[in-house]
């Protein structure tokens, strides 16, 4: 943290001598100093030329600056933050001259100095801090096991071995039903649905470009199809699949789901 903190302090200081005063404007952006920055003028709401409304010009300065140090390490943490940070990147790159108006792409070089800083506090020692709290809790909680005679290592596979439990799948024994329950699990059978749903999103893009009659259907059938081709798998096993909840609740939301799409749609 202090090691941030001091590269903050150095690019603030770098933050000063690049930009100190330079962030000031006329609210009338056809005046570039506070000499002639002075009166009123007229601006039109909305652009439009009906409603004239008359302004007092004010020179302003950005709410965050880099006119001394504390400002500036303010200003450079809203960047490390990546709050709004690009409006004040704008602001730098159109700064002219102290106490001068921004001109418009004046300075864009000056970016590099937002981005090296992005780099090295943003990215770098933001992260390297969030390690080292990480490391500290973890070096924390190793506390307790300091008598163990097992590392770590040794401790996570004797916890796994306790915890594992053998994985269940069923595999029909009736030979209709195992040449459903292989061909619904085998590679080809995924391709088949990758490439019915890449059919399905091409229908739908002829549907939006072209929008005849004709190809309404199709993505409804096609969604239809690889929808329902998938739970081929229940008919080897719809006697075990229907006794888990989960199960269920999918089932019941398909059927749901296609239904209303049936109904919301104009086959016309």
């Amino acid at each position: 943290m202090i090691v941030t903190t001091l590269l903050q302090f150095m690019f603030a200081c770098i933050g000063v001598q690049l930009f100190k005063g330079k962030f000031y404007r006329c609210t009338d952006e056809a005046k570039q100093n506070p000499v002639d920055c002075r009166g009123i003028f007229i601006v039109y709401k909305d652009g439009d030329m009906d409603s004239p409304m008359v302004r007092e010009r004010q020179w302003q300065n950005s709410d965050f600056n880099f006119d001394n140090v504390l400002t500036a390490m303010m200003a450079l943490f809203t960047v490390s933050t990546f709050e709004g940070w690009p409006a004040l990147l704008y602001k730098a790159i159109d700064s002219n001259g102290e106490n001068v108006g921004p001109v418009y792409n004046y300075r864009v070089e000056i970016s590099i100095f937002f981005i090296i800083y992005i780099i090295i506090i943003a990215f770098f020692m933001m992260n390297i801090f969030v390690g080292f709290v990480i490391v500290t809790f973890q070096e924390q909680g190793e506390q307790e096991y300091k008598n163990c005679e097992l590392d770590k290592n040794q401790r996570q596979c004797v916890e796994y071995a306790l915890k594992a439990r053998p994985l269940r799948r069923y595999i029909p024994k009736n030979p209709y039903q195992y040449k459903f329950w292989y061909m619904v699990n085998s590679t080809v059978f995924e391709y088949i649905m990758f490439v019915l749903i890449m059919l399905n999103t091409l229908c739908l893009a002829m549907q939006a470009l072209m929008n005849p009659a004709t190809v309404v259907c199709k993505p409804l059938l096609m969604d239809w199809s690889y929808t329902w081709i998938k739970p081929l798998w229940l008919i080897p096993q719809a006697k075990n699949f229907f006794k888990n909840e989960s199960s269920q609740l999918t089932a019941s939301s398909l059927t749901l789901i296609k239904a209303s799409q049936l109904l919301f749609t104009d086959f016309t």
